[in-house]
């Protein structure tokens, strides 16, 4: 199976959100989608910065944006922190 359901915190803004992953998504792609969709969907509440980084927290580890989710140990239920 190529997708999965993981968290996404955002501890600035205080929220969670569920998301389905392909993890064939590159790292650098992820966070862009990511980033543009919460600032979507909380109507600016949540800005973008260049300086934003996706962490692993079950592992405690920044994410490569070279790599795929896959790459990374992404698994189902995981929960990235962005930051």
């Amino acid at each position: 199976m190529n997708k999965i359901i993981i968290t996404i915190s955002v501890p600035s803004i205080k929220r969670e959100f569920d998301i389905i992953v392909d993890l064939r998504i590159q790292i650098s792609i992820l966070k862009k989608l990511l980033q543009d969709s919460i600032a979507d969907i909380t109507n600016g509440e949540y800005e973008s910065s260049e300086n934003s980084l996706l962490c692993l927290s079950r592992r405690s580890i920044v994410l490569d944006e070279e790599k795929s989710a896959y790459e990374c140990g992404i698994e189902n239920g995981d929960t990235i922190l962005l930051f």
